[in-house]
């Protein structure tokens, strides 16, 4: 199992390696523009939260297309609306004020946080 993790994290960053950094930078000069946000202490952690999600919804996706070749059910470790392609990814998703609402809503804390105790995705 551990040398599985190994070779499927060596092979993700081999193909995601050089873009990694400047995608880091880009999102750490976006950042830099948010007036409630006092420097890297503040970033690093949403940062981290934000990447947290987007590998995890890559992670499923994978994961429910392996199911479906495999003629197995998938169960994903989030549900919609709360995945990262169902509020994220989309290219006329939400922003602004609609974007502070959602992350800020009670029911997705409700949801969301609960499911990171016992966080793995079930095929």
């Amino acid at each position: 199992m551990v040398k599985a993790c190994r070779t499927e994290l060596e092979s993700w960053l081999r193909k995601w390696h050089p873009c990694l950094g400047a995608f880091l930078k880009s999102a750490r000069d976006i950042m830099r523009m948010d007036k409630g946000l006092n420097g890297d202490l503040d970033r690093l952690p949403m940062l981290t939260w934000i990447m947290f999600l987007k590998f995890l919804d890559d992670l499923e996706i994978q994961r429910e297309g392996e199911a479906k070749l495999a003629g197995k059910k998938f169960k994903p470790a989030i549900e919609p609306p709360y995945r990262w392609r169902d509020w994220a990814a989309q290219s006329d998703g939400i922003t602004g004020d609609e974007l502070l609402a959602f992350i800020n809503n009670e029911e997705a804390a409700l949801v969301l946080l609960p499911l990171f105790r016992h966080c793995r995705s079930r095929a």
